[in-house]
């Protein structure tokens, strides 16, 4: 059986598998290694996208534009876009941010709206993902 949960609480989506052959276990390995790659390549460029909307103030001098509630974050020091990360475990891929202000970011706070991070980020890539799943499954089922 496969399951895959989308956890807003601790930043995470996890994928896990039980009850699978061994051979088709290794297919199932491999798209998960390629699912994780293609949510942390979406995300990373989400954040860097330079159509945010939110205010814009001063930072160090430089004008900077922050994100809207309900966008992709923007990128101001690029320290959540490189705590974006993904482990494959033998039956389950984790893929979400280290940074601890990730969690304010996906939940919101009493002064913040939430903005679109890990969970969104599944929502949009699930169907590559599925696609993914079954593709490399299906490569080993036909050898």
């Amino acid at each position: 059986m496969i399951r895959v949960k989308a956890n807003a609480k601790n930043r995470k989506t996890e994928i896990k598998i039980s009850g699978s052959r061994s051979d088709i276990q290794s297919g199932i390995l491999d798209a998960f290694y390629e699912i994780g790659r293609m949510n942390q390549r979406f995300l990373r460029k989400s954040i860097l996208k330079r159509n945010k909307t939110g205010r814009l103030y001063k930072f160090r001098g430089r004008l900077h534009r922050a994100s809207a509630p309900g966008e992709f974050p923007a990128n101001r020091s690029g320290k959540l876009r490189k705590s974006v990360d993904y482990k494959v475990r033998s039956n389950q891929m984790e893929f979400g941010v280290s940074e601890d202000y990730g969690k304010y970011l996906e939940e919101g706070t009493k002064n913040m709206k939430p903005r679109k991070l890990v969970v969104e980020t599944a929502r949009q890539t699930q169907r590559n993902a599925v696609n993914s799943l079954a593709g490399n499954v299906d490569r080993i089922i036909k050898r």
